[in-house]
């Protein structure tokens, strides 16, 4: 016979660990009487007899977790902690949290279905929030394997001055290689037909101030970056160069077009492209739908959220918008990113869940004395098994279990039980009795 928190269990047959039974004889109120026998696998068999005034359970009140001072600290609530079952260590956590971690969706990324262009391996995250301070959403990213960074020229213009016949249009992208190496892509019409000209990326900031070529070191390389056109005028291609300038060091810069007479015919700014994403109606990457917005104006807030990646594909950045819809509205709807081939990649977006457990330390008013998960078993049963899931203001209220812990509810008594926000940060604390 062993003595447990909360009554005598006898154990026949077997030494055994119950499941989690109905506790259908108990009465809060009373004593009750439990006097069930169960077949266990194998044909053995587990009996508990209990007689009590009252099961016991453990309090605490949250205050701040020693030494955090982010902007969580003003955290508060109750935990309660019970038994789960009856001949059993099993626990059972009720709590109810006010101003804990606000409530985060977040979506992995990965290529969106059907897409298998040359970003496939796009990964990553993306975490959504409630927006604080403004109504709307706050959308962080952090990013990999998307669209490269890209600079353009846009649409070419006119070299100002040019005195020649010809109208050359279009537009040139460059795209880093490697350090210092580039790749220009160019797509022009308008040139003399069938014949062969140069095109440079220029030292000047501006068309009107372009200036010589932009390059380091003691042969010019971009005296062989030549385009031939076509019996139309239209000029479409590639080719690397390196100019001894890092991708970086390109931007803003002028890119001159010149005709055949070596003239400078066109010419265009340098500027880095950004590409969109979205929230997508669909609750699936299979039928993301277009953009998850009311239309509270008239134009959709969505087509103004860019995110500009290095030159390596990575992006890291936020942003805040107003879509119309509440925090919880977003809840598994997809979030689909875009590149210069369309949609690149996709996620849905789920709900994250954050920690709480009890301590090996018997304090809170020392962070280097709470010490870690406090449990009896060969593995940590804290991860996952106890989690709340916060509104869009850090409010939960609810309650995880059983946790198989491994311990008499009474040797949890004196004990921190610690709450965590994302990345497992503690904040709030508070000793159970």
């Amino acid at each position: 016979m062993v003595r447990d928190g909360f009554g005598w269990c006898g154990l026949i047959t077997i030494a055994a660990r119950r499941e989690e039974a109905e506790d259908t004889n108990y009465d809060q109120e009373s004593q009750y009487t439990r006097d069930n026998s169960e077949t266990l696998p194998g044909g053995a068999s587990i009996k508990c007899d209990y007689k009590s005034d009252k099961r016991r359970s453990l309090t605490t009140s949250l205050d701040t977790y020693p030494g955090y001072s982010g902007n969580l600290s003003g955290m508060s609530g109750t935990i309660e902690v019970t038994p789960s079952g009856l001949c059993e260590n099993d626990l059972r956590v009720m709590y109810n949290l006010k101003g804990a971690q606000p409530g985060q969706l977040q979506s992995g990324m990965s290529a969106y279905p059907g897409y298998n262009g040359a970003f496939t391996n796009i990964s990553g995250t993306v975490t959504v929030m409630r927006s604080r301070g403004e109504a709307g959403l706050e959308v962080e990213y952090n990013l990999s394997g998307t669209q490269s960074s890209v600079l353009s020229t846009g649409e070419l213009m006119e070299y100002p001055g040019y005195t020649g016949t010809l109208r050359i249009t279009g537009t040139v992208s460059v795209t880093q290689k490697n350090t210092t190496a580039l790749t220009v892509m160019y797509d022009i019409a308008g040139a003399r037909p069938n014949e062969t000209a140069g095109l440079h990326v220029h030292e000047g900031l501006s068309c009107d101030d372009a200036r010589g070529h932009y390059f380091t070191g003691e042969t010019d390389s971009w005296n062989a970056a030549m385009y031939t056109a076509d019996a139309l005028g239209v000029a479409r291609g590639s080719f690397d160069i390196d100019s001894g300038f890092p991708y970086s060091e390109n931007m803003g810069r002028a890119f001159v077009v010149h005709d055949s007479s070596t003239a400078r015919a066109a010419c265009g700014i340098l500027a880095e492209q950004s590409w969109g994403m979205h929230i997508h109606e669909g609750m699936t990457c299979d039928e993301a739908g277009g953009h998850f917005w009311t239309p509270m104006s008239e134009t959709d807030p969505w087509n103004n959220v860019t995110y500009t990646p290095d030159g390596e594909g990575n992006a890291i950045g936020k942003f805040v918008i107003e879509s119309g819809y509440p925090y919880a509205e977003n809840i598994g709807h997809a979030f689909v990113v875009h590149g210069s081939e369309g949609r690149i990649g996709c996620g849905v977006l789920e709900v994250l869940s954050y920690g709480m457990h009890i301590h090996t330390g018997t304090t809170c008013s020392d962070a280097e004395q709470v010490g870690g998960h406090y449990f009896n078993t060969s593995l940590d049963p804290w991860i996952p098994d106890c989690m709340y899931t916060p509104d869009g203001e850090g409010n939960a209220e609810g309650e995880c279990g059983p946790i198989s812990a491994g311990y008499d509810i009474e040797m949890y008594t004196g004990h921190a039980f610690v709450v965590h926000a994302a990345g497992g940060t503690r904040i709030g604390c508070g000793v159970l009795h």
